[in-house]
């Protein structure tokens, strides 16, 4: 399943790079997806509503994890755009996306989110493509289930609501992804380390928790309001190992202030 996703990842960029943002989004978007602008919003509504774009867009996923029965991916990598092709400013981030299959085998995109973290200019910023590596990530690996992840969400969720500033440390999956607006990703161990000093944030909503019929990968999103009360938008990927759920990526979109 993952040589699916590189796959259908390489034809989407294809596609954005020859009709523009808006036209190559709507290609792979599901009908149900959701895209992140200052809230989440539905994708086929808004990119229908906006006009056809220049806009120029380059990614590659540098990590993917997919459920045991292949119905729902994560991809994540660096990625960089311009206001037009030949621009040489660019904006360099990481993205992630969360992937379902539908029912016609396809590979559709249901979650599309993102951090962004420099300027520069440069033709391109991205390795060429034959330069282009994915890491190790992670593989479910499902012990027994005592709770489930609507609970594990629900209980970090309130360890965070009282201010636990351990939460995190506590169902973090070893190789979890952290990502915070205006910084590259930290991972593992540093990654827990780096976000327990970060301002407490506490979600004010979130979807319903959406988990692959393998019963091990999940993920959810919502709104947040940090403790200055400025709002923002989180989401959390988890997964399933022998101790049970935890998170494998960790995402919102204020900036951090220490």
């Amino acid at each position: 399943a993952a040589a699916q996703i590189i796959d259908t990842e390489q034809r989407f960029a294809a596609a954005v790079a020859q009709l523009g943002m808006r036209d190559g989004f709507l290609q792979f978007v599901a009908a149900d997806a959701m895209l992140i602008r200052k809230s989440a919003v539905p994708a086929v509504a808004t990119l229908q509503a906006e006009p056809a774009d220049r806009y120029w867009l380059d990614w590659y996923p540098d990590r993917i994890v997919t459920a045991g029965v292949g119905d729902i991916a994560v991809s994540t990598g660096p990625f960089e755009s311009r206001a037009e092709r030949n621009d040489r400013r660019s904006i360099i981030g990481r993205y992630f996306s969360i992937w379902r299959r539908d029912e016609l085998n396809t590979w559709k995109l249901a979650f599309d989110a993102g951090v962004h973290f420099d300027k520069r200019e440069c033709a391109p910023c991205l390795a060429p493509l034959a330069q282009r590596s994915r890491k190790d990530w992670a593989l479910p690996d499902p012990g027994p289930d005592a709770d489930g992840a609507r609970q594990a969400e629900l209980r970090f969720e309130q360890a965070q609501h009282a201010g636990d500033r351990s939460a995190l440390t506590k169902a973090a999956h070893p190789k979890i992804l952290v990502m915070r607006e205006g910084q590259d990703a930290f991972e593992g161990a540093a990654a827990v380390a780096a976000i327990e000093a970060l301002a407490h944030v506490d979600a004010t909503s979130r979807s319903a928790v959406v988990i692959s019929q393998s019963d091990d990968l999940a993920y959810v999103w919502g709104e947040m309001q940090s403790a200055l009360g400025k709002h923002g938008n989180w989401a959390r990927v988890w997964i399933r190992n022998p101790e049970g759920w935890r998170v494998l990526l960790d995402w919102n979109d204020l900036p951090q202030a220490r």
